[in-house]
């Protein structure tokens, strides 16, 4: 690159005497450290003269002295604000500065600058935050004598929580309601910090707003107008600026007039008192016409009524003592007769006068619900009947529900929902004890059997232990693994979060324990006609039946995986690795997806790395293209889906992973197992869709599985006949892992 500065610009820097002339001019170099040449030209009495040189162009490259935070978490519609400060020579300028956005390549100039000396700080803002902005950033600095780029940032965009139900009266009466604010499953993030309870008298449009404590116990709302309508909502409120969510959905409900209370009818008159002479008869009602209610006036008067005899024949006078001592006992006997009688009518009205039994139990005494995780009634829309307590004995398909039934772990301790619902939690070595026992092991970690101190409280854990030794990418996939459980938030059907802590150089995570181990094993266990101590096998008559697990608790166990999957897509998480290995089950049962080593939080997702893939339970597109997307997960759960009803049969038993996908491009498809109804089969096929936008989502899946367990039929057969055979283990199945790597 040649620059040419005409003479007409130079500075004299002295003044020009008769023999000598010197000039001399300022420039900015065109590149950036290193050597410059440049030639002095003159031209006098048509000769030329030059003159060259080399210039050292030297200054100090940028460095950034201050980096952002590492972390920062942000709710919707909020602004957030980044520093960054660097230094150098020269100086960095407004100009030189940009955050950058990672995953969509966005570059965000500096608000402002603020300069000090060779140093410099830089402002970013962000303002209106959305979910589309959440991700890695970095702050970049570029001068002309180089470049210096930050750690990265990982902005965390918080949805706001709402009630994913309306609350429910429990209790209406004329001039106070009992509200079950209905709060253990919402939709945005929590933790919830605060809760409100808004109501209104219609058709008034103004609200009324009241804190409630704990929103996990019925709440008495006094001071209503008797015979009025009311609506009621609840909001919820996560930490943080701008952290409280919309009003959920709302229910209106009616105050109730008092009820006065009623006489029955008379009862039929009692027998005389005595056979003769002046005898009296009596007779009952009771005030239940209707019985008082809603703050109601009993019924005025008598509940008796007490009369003369009529026709009541008289005595003689002087009989002999015969007659006399008969008089005397039949006297007796209708003494007796007539307190049997009072006897009876003062039990009847002392049950009719009773209060009616109290819709719960006293609001004082909720310490079981304040502290459950969550009951049976309250994960998810799987749970419509049956208990699935594995302590119990009785048979597990009656249907016998347990309105409020805790999560019990080893201890047969309830994990308190304050604790379950916070996922940021940053733990102390003090609070982790591990045990010597492994759970299992991945690819860049263990998991131990330990216990966690949380709240005051030992929690037995599963601690996920990265191993010693592991280089940069395990510590970023398992710091990934991490942001994404967090990201996803607290679900009964998901392994929930309880802590991290870093010691000595090594990371832990604390998970939720699932007593019962892996869904795929379990089921294999269930095979009463293969092992000889078959899971769960002293609740159910193992003789007509080839598993101990009845056919409603197999699709419940789906629709379990189905509603956490679902919760999961909300959040555009992709799990690429569901299968029933990677799904728990706690001691009660209840199904929850785990392992979300391979999960992205992303929409969709190419894989550029040459990682090995799951190939048996791996999309079609996703093994083709690498492409991943929450409907790949759908084929995934098509694939889980047969093995449950298979109960633990390898997919694609015998075949490699070329041949499978070769088959799979030319259309064949997981065969119909002989105990599948047709409509379940359907299901799947629908999952295996060659086209992703053909398959069910999975609130579609939630739904049909739900029918499905609300219809008497039966879609799973585990009667056990003559020809009943098992599906295929293939012995290469047996460690939990069917990862290859897989081209073409």
């Amino acid at each position: 690159m040649v620059i040419e500065y005409d003479v007409d610009q130079v500075t004299p820097t002295l003044e020009p005497s008769e023999s000598v002339r010197q000039k001399s001019w300022s420039f900015t170099p065109p590149t950036v450290l290193g050597e410059v040449q440049f030639a002095c030209v003159v031209d006098y009495k048509g000769t030329r003269y030059s003159y060259r040189d080399t210039l050292t162009v030297t200054g100090r490259a940028p460095s950034i002295t201050e980096d952002p935070a590492v972390s920062i978490e942000v709710n919707t519609g909020q602004d957030v604000t980044i520093t960054c400060t660097a230094d150098g020579d020269p100086a960095p300028t407004q100009d030189n500065f940009v955050f950058r956005n990672l995953r969509t390549g966005e570059d965000i100039t500096p608000s402002r600058v603020d300069p000090s000396g060779d140093t410099s700080q830089a402002t970013f803002d962000i303002i209106d935050v959305t979910t589309s902005e959440e991700g890695q950033y970095e702050c970049r600095v570029q001068t002309i004598a180089g470049s210096s780029t930050s750690h990265r940032t990982y902005i965390d965009v918080k949805v706001q929580p709402v009630p994913a139900e309306p609350p429910r009266a429990t209790e209406a009466t004329f001039s106070f309601a009992v509200v079950d604010l209905n709060t253990v499953i919402f939709d945005g993030d929590g933790p919830i910090v605060s809760t409100s309870l808004l109501y209104r008298q219609l058709p008034s449009d103004s609200w009324i707003e009241t804190v409630v404590s704990n929103h996990l116990i019925p709440y008495r709302l006094d001071g209503l107008t008797r015979e009025t309508q009311y609506e009621l909502g609840v909001v919820l409120t996560r930490p943080g600026a701008g952290g409280r969510g919309a009003r959920g959905p709302s229910v209106i409900i009616t105050t109730h007039p008092p009820v006065d209370g009623g006489w029955s009818e008379w009862e039929d008159w009692s027998p005389c008192s005595v056979s003769c002479g002046n005898g009296t008869r009596t007779r009952t009602r009771t005030c239940d016409n209707p019985s008082p209610a809603y703050g109601g006036q009993e019924c005025e008067g008598a509940a008796s009524d007490t009369q003369a005899c009529p026709d009541q024949p008289a005595c003689s006078t002087g009989p002999p003592m015969g007659v006399v001592a008969g008089a005397t006992g039949g006297v007796a006997a209708v003494l007796l007769v007539v307190i049997v009688i009072a006897a009876i009518f003062f039990i009847r009205r002392r049950r009719n006068q009773r209060p009616p039994l109290p819709v719960r139990k006293d609001m004082s005494d909720m310490e079981g619900v304040s502290n459950t995780s969550f009951g049976a009634d309250e994960s998810g829309p799987c749970l419509q009947e049956g208990t699935r307590a594995a302590n119990e004995k009785p048979d597990p398909t009656s249907a016998k529900h347990h309105a409020s039934r805790p999560i019990l772990i080893e201890n047969n301790r309830p994990i308190p929902l304050r604790i379950m619902a916070v996922n940021h939690r940053e733990l102390s070595w003090d609070d982790i004890s591990l045990t010597n026992k492994l759970l299992g092991s991945g690819n860049f970690g263990e998991v131990r059997k330990g216990t966690v101190n949380l709240d005051g409280e030992r929690i037995p854990s599963a601690i996920k232990v990265l191993k010693r030794g592991a280089d940069e990418a395990a510590r970023q996939d398992f710091q990934q693994e991490v942001d994404i459980m967090r990201h996803a938030g607290y679900h009964p059907n998901i392994i929930n979060l309880l802590g991290t802590c870093e010691h000595q150089g090594q990371q832990y995570m604390a998970l939720e324990m699932a007593g019962n181990g892996d869904l795929k094993n379990y089921l294999r266990k269930s095979r009463v006609l293969e092992v000889k101590d078959p899971a769960y096998a002293n609740t159910r008559q193992t003789v007509s039946t080839v598993s101990t697990l009845s056919p409603v608790q197999l699709l419940r166990i789906a629709c379990d995986v189905a509603t956490g999957m679902e919760h999961l897509s909300s959040k555009d998480v992709i799990h690429r690795d569901l299968a029933a290995r990677n799904v728990l089950l706690t001691d009660s049962l209840i199904a929850k997806v785990a392992d979300f080593g391979l999960s992205r939080g992303e929409g969709v997702y190419e894989q550029t790395s040459k990682k090995a893939v799951p190939f048996r339970s791996t999309a079609l597109e996703a093994l083709s293209r690498r492409i991943y997307t929450t409907q790949s997960d759908v084929w995934s759960f098509g694939i889980l889906l047969w093995e449950i009803v298979t109960l633990g049969g390898t997919p694609y038993s015998g075949m490699k992973s070329r041949t499978l996908l070769r088959s799979l491009r030319e259309g064949y498809r997981l065969p119909k197992p002989r105990n599948c109804e047709e409509d379940l089969y359907q299901m799947m096929l629908l999952c295996w869709q060659r086209d992703p936008e053909d398959r069910p989502t999975f609130s579609d899946l939630v739904e049909q599985l739900r029918a499905m367990m609300e219809d008497k039929s039966s879609y799973v057969n585990t009667e056990n006949d003559d020809d009943f055979e098992y599906a295929v283990v293939d012995s290469d199945d047996m460690d939990d892992d069917d990862d290859e790597t897989i081209t073409g």
